[in-house]
């Protein structure tokens, strides 16, 4: 059946390359260098898939973790490109019914296809650099929560919550070190990580480097992670093992109490099948303090407030990462992004700090959640 599914794939990824490099090739002025060169280029990117996904086990790490980064920027301009080359076709055929068209366009056709041809590569651009700009430079996201629970102590707590920076071929210990100083800049109580600290590329050979980059991530109380579900795409015992080195607490349907004052409480990411229910988690728990939900994939929210969860953190979805992805979301998921409030349960879903398959954000922006959590006695 996978290999059925498989087949099927790169038969319809290679047919539509085609196609779209023969619109290109089309739109091109008849000259040999300049048709060498985009056979060329179109070449290493159409191979950038097929060794990134369908053939890896035929090259090592490195090439394919090369190939990967090549693959997540493929992806997006394949996407674009495709859907530009669509678009001038469905015109053309309504013409062909319609005549729409005006005299000095059918004149100069083969002028107006190159000229649509870079009109598409320059907006292209214009977006890449555009939504790098805004990977690049992630924003801080204030939330002031007050929950309504006993406790003894009187101050408030501030949270950093991250999610989604995914150490890999896109994120580097330089850029790391760089997010770590903003971090570090909020003089955190807590800093929470609620999955997918790692990428599914992330280079295991570098787990010392990357872990002593991560030590430097400085808070009152701590760093407290959970897993997400990359963590369980590249090696998971190395991605774990590279946290603890780094003295970040992992909490794998786990809890811990925080001086007394809050319960972080981790769980397992939804892809281990076999991860503990919440309510089982709660069992072995003082519910009379304020509860934290660390949960990486959104789903089945009523759960948080079934249980009376004070707050949930959760990541996962990017906020769509790249418009429009974030209308496909939308449809299968709850809640995408951003702060929700339901019965007495506060669920705050971040769009991340990293990126996945290319460093580009459009429509959704990489975030630091600043929490100042205030807790209120009842009596």
């Amino acid at each position: 059946m996978h290999f059925n599914f498989y087949a099927a794939t790169l038969c319809v990824y290679l047919s539509l390359s085609a196609y779209l490099f023969v619109r290109g090739w089309q739109a091109l002025p008849k000259l040999i260098i300049l048709r060498v060169v985009y056979s060329l280029v179109f070449l290493f990117f159409t191979s950038s898939i097929l060794i990134g996904f369908y053939f890896k086990s035929w090259f090592p790490f490195s090439v394919v973790n090369f190939f990967k980064a090549v693959e997540g920027f493929w992806v997006l301009f394949f996407l674009f490109f495709l859907s530009s080359a669509v678009l001038a076709d469905f015109l053309r055929i309504l013409h062909h019914f319609f005549h729409f068209f005006p005299a000095w366009l059918i004149k100069n056709w083969q002028l107006a296809k190159q000229f649509y041809f870079y009109s598409a590569l320059i907006i292209l651009i214009i977006i890449t650099i555009i939504g790098f700009s805004k990977f690049a430079h992630p924003q801080i996201t204030d939330l002031n929560i007050v929950l309504n629970k006993n406790t003894d102590k009187k101050h408030d707590i501030l949270i950093v919550a991250i999610s989604d920076v995914h150490i890999g071929n896109i994120i580097g210990k330089k850029r790391l070190a760089k997010w770590i100083k903003i971090i570090n800049q909020q003089n955190p109580d807590l800093i929470l990580i609620a999955g997918d600290l790692f990428d599914q590329n992330f280079d295991t050979s570098k787990t010392e480097i990357i872990g002593n980059e991560l030590s430097k991530l400085k808070a009152h109380y701590g760093t407290y992670a959970i897993l997400g579900n990359h963590e369980y795409y590249t090696n998971t015992e190395k991605a774990i093992t590279c946290m603890r080195q780094a003295g970040i607490t992992l909490l794998r349907d786990q809890s811990a109490v925080i001086d007394s004052q809050l319960v972080i409480i981790g769980r397992d990411d939804a892809t281990n099948m076999e991860r503990k229910y919440l309510s089982t988690l709660l069992a072995v728990i003082d519910t009379t303090l304020p509860l934290v939900v660390l949960d990486h994939q959104p789903s089945n929210l009523d759960i948080p407030v079934k249980y009376k969860i004070d707050l949930q953190l959760s990541g996962h979805l990017h906020n769509g990462q790249i418009f429009p992805n974030q209308l496909f979301l939308a449809k299968n998921w709850p809640v995408i992004y951003g702060l929700v409030k339901q019965e007495h349960t506060y669920i705050y879903i971040t769009s991340g700090l990293g990126a996945s398959l290319a460093p580009i954000r459009m429509g959704s922006k990489p975030e630091i959640v600043r929490i100042k959590l205030t807790t209120v006695n009842k009596n």
